[in-house]
């Protein structure tokens, strides 16, 4: 059951801190209303909120990755294969 909640914003993500049983857990929710779970749970709202800043900026750079990838395959400096597998391997681990 969620007893409290806190609200903060971040590089125009909004994100809902939840605590619940005594930990809390960060929801981060996207301009595109992309909603992301922070992995993990926290002691307290300073731990969670800052875990979810963390994650926003891991996502940011994985976007700016994957179209800095897509702007070096169609330059020709990446063939269609290894364009697929950067892509794959960076967005298995986001």
């Amino acid at each position: 059951m969620k007893d409290l909640w806190q609200i903060d914003f971040y590089h125009g993500w909004c994100i809902e801190i939840v605590v619940s049983e005594q930990l809390c857990q960060a929801v981060c929710y996207a301009p595109n209303r992309q909603c992301l779970v922070v992995p993990g749970q926290y002691c307290c709202n300073a731990d969670a909120l800052q875990a979810a800043k963390q994650h926003i900026d891991y996502q940011a750079a994985c976007h700016l990755l994957l179209a800095t990838l897509r702007d070096f395959y169609e330059a020709g400096c990446l063939e269609l294969d290894e364009w697929h597998a950067l892509q794959n391997c960076l967005m298995s681990r986001s």
